[in-house]
């Protein structure tokens, strides 16, 4: 039960950190050169993919601190 709780709060944070970079690149954005544009959407592409990834790991950590606590 402690590490479903202490991975929880690992991803959440991961999270926040992520949201944190991808509004950083959107700002960023507005005053890049073109190929430091094509760069950066590969960047915020990257983020976003692991905020999907994280979203999933946290979803099943919860799962299965439901299914240990019924």
């Amino acid at each position: 039960m402690a590490n479903t709780s202490l991975r929880k709060a690992s991803l959440q944070s991961m999270e926040a950190e992520i949201e944190s970079l991808l509004k950083s690149l959107e700002s960023l954005k507005d005053d890049a050169s073109d190929e430091s544009r094509k760069t950066l959407k590969v960047l915020k592409a990257n983020a976003e993919s692991a905020l999907k990834h994280s979203r999933h790991l946290l979803s099943d950590a919860y799962e299965r601190s439901q299914s240990q606590n019924p």
